[in-house]
């Protein structure tokens, strides 16, 4: 069974250097389990791979040495840059292996969040389809990146420059003084250009969002497009939404290319700075030859770390953005949610929806409440659904609230008007909602709605594969099995989007003794296009004239 999500909410980071970890990347270390031990695991094999390549160094400063001074070479030291050399190898292997477990765990992680979300809650808006989806699949292949480079080099950055600092000190203090105000230099130049990176990386995700939103809803309609020959319309939006996305894409680039220069510029200057030390050193006579090709060797590895972090920086950014976008999905407040009261109410005060189109509906007011049902009427294209949206939380509201005192997101159960039917079981479909559902539950429920003599004429009855590339169902059945999962979910809020459409008389006759029981025993929730009121006591709101 889907456990409840982490509630993880995504915050502005306090952080905008590629050198620090910001609020974002903590949240995004938690997800993981045993993080702390991966952490531990990998800093102490990027420890073991700092001591190899100080190993490296000598013995290639060592072998260099004795080539240019014509002696022979040393046994001791080609063994010990063979033996470092594979040792890098091995390490860097086992390093790659950890931080590839770890990705995976994390992705993990945020996918089954964001599937307990989807199933305790209700269904997503058509305007987050996009993102989500972007968010779920090219999004989560950015941890790759993430856990498998920017990490291991922040952890490299804490470990391996000071530990060869150190090192060069105890041989030139000179050396490594240059060394240690250029390297300190680094991160203040990388801080100022990392905010406008992250700013950047951030615009570039939301326009890729804004674009797959916008996809998936032209898509949705093309049918409507195409019967309104507006598709040549539809086609200009996505060529403009695709043409910001670039623009985003290439700002972000910009920056990111900037940030390299900028690194191997400072980097090179003070590698420059070092061998200059060390030439007057070697004239001087103060240096062996063999001690400075090491430190020169080493120098550059000191900022090695440094130069590969602002590199994997901006690219680790999508895997942030992609992690904020699953947790505004999966995220319904801190903390646990408040006990679940017998007979909740549903409280709107002054809710003003916002259509597509701009244009505002008027302020909606009251209660309902078991025995009390709120009938939402009107014709097509007046703001129903959205009104619906809008009560469910999946859509932004102008002004006003929604309160449920005493109940959750996962008290609510919605039927919309095309119930999707995922690639499994008529049963495991129908208990989408309550996943403990009996088989006698699941029977009474299909009768109530008169799936009975449809479930006897399929193949296995309610073990028939349906979705896509199983058995199809009609809009109308469709719909009795969407309120069929309301009534197995055993929620006290019900939320229906026309439940009666496209039933025969007998059909509606059988549905409307099941939409008034829903009314007696829970807060419901009805859109319909009806003239007359489904209830003979309700709180009717006709849009597109007088309440």
């Amino acid at each position: 069974m889907l456990t409840p999500p982490r509630r993880w909410r995504p915050a502005m980071s306090r952080s905008a250097s590629p050198f620090t970890l910001s609020d974002d990347d903590r949240r995004l270390l938690s997800t993981a389990p045993k993080s702390m031990s991966l952490v531990a695991t990998v800093g102490l094999l990027l420890a073991a791979m700092a001591v190899a390549v100080a190993f490296q160094a000598a013995a290639l400063g060592t072998l260099i040495a004795a080539i240019v001074h014509g002696r022979s070479l040393d046994g001791a030291a080609l063994w010990l840059f063979v033996s470092s050399v594979a040792a890098l190898l091995i390490v860097g292997h086992l390093v790659d292996v950890v931080t590839a477990r770890w990705a995976r765990r994390a992705g993990d992680a945020l996918v089954e969040d964001a599937l307990a979300a989807m199933a305790s809650g209700p269904t997503v808006a058509p305007d987050r389809v996009g993102g989500l989806t972007v968010a779920l699949t090219s999004g989560l292949d950015g941890l790759q990146g993430y856990f498998g480079r920017y990490l291991p080099a922040l952890l490299q950055c804490a470990i391996v420059p000071i530990g060869l600092l150190i090192w060069i000190a105890t041989l030139d203090p000179i050396a490594g003084a240059i060394l240690l105000v250029m390297a300190g230099a680094l991160p203040v130049v990388m801080a100022r250009l990392g905010a406008s990176g992250a700013a950047e990386s951030a615009k570039q995700w939301r326009s890729l969002h804004a674009l797959s939103a916008r996809y998936f809803e032209l898509l949705d309609g093309l049918t409507t497009l195409r019967l309104l020959n507006q598709v040549d319309r539809a086609e200009r939006e996505v060529a403009g939404a695709t043409a910001s996305f670039s623009t985003a894409t290439m700002a972000a680039l910009r920056i990111a290319f900037l940030a390299a220069v900028a690194m191997e510029f400072l980097s090179g200057v003070a590698v420059g700075l070092v061998a200059m030390e060390l030439g007057f050193g070697l004239l001087s006579g103060h240096h062996a030859l063999a001690t400075s090709l090491t430190i020169v060797l080493v120098a550059a590895e000191v900022f090695a770390p440094l130069r590969r972090v602002g590199t994997e920086y901006h690219a680790a950014r999508s895997a942030i953005s992609a992690a904020n976008a699953i947790a505004d999905f999966t995220s319904h407040g801190e903390g646990d949610p408040p006990p679940l009261t017998a007979h909740p109410t549903l409280e709107l005060r002054d809710l003003v929806v916002t259509l597509s189109s701009g244009d505002d509906l008027p302020p909606l007011s009251g209660e309902v409440r078991p025995g009390l049902p709120l009938e939402i009427t009107g014709p097509s294209g007046v703001g129903k659904s959205t009104t619906l949206s809008t009560i469910l939380g999946l859509h932004a509201a102008r002004s006003g609230s929604i309160a449920l005192p005493g109940a959750s997101t996962g008290a609510i159960a919605t039927a919309p008007q095309q119930p999707f039917l995922f690639a499994t079981t008529l049963a495991e479909n129908l208990r989408l909602f309550r996943p403990e559902a009996t088989d006698q539950d699941l029977a009474d429920a299909t009768a109530a709605v008169g799936l009975t003599d449809l479930i006897a004429a399929l193949p296995v009855g309610l073990a028939t594969q349906v979705g896509d590339g199983g058995t199809s169902f009609s809009a109308g059945e469709l719909r009795r099995i969407g309120i069929a999962r309301v009534l197995l979910a055993d929620r006290p809020v019900a939320v229906l989007d026309e439940p009666t459409a496209n039933l025969d008389a007998a059909a509606r006759s059988a549905m409307q003794t099941v939409l008034e029981h829903l009314a007696r025993t829970r807060c419901l929730v009805v859109v319909h296009h009806e003239a007359a009121p489904m209830f003979a006591t309700s709180t009717t709101v006709h849009l597109g004239g007088a309440s």
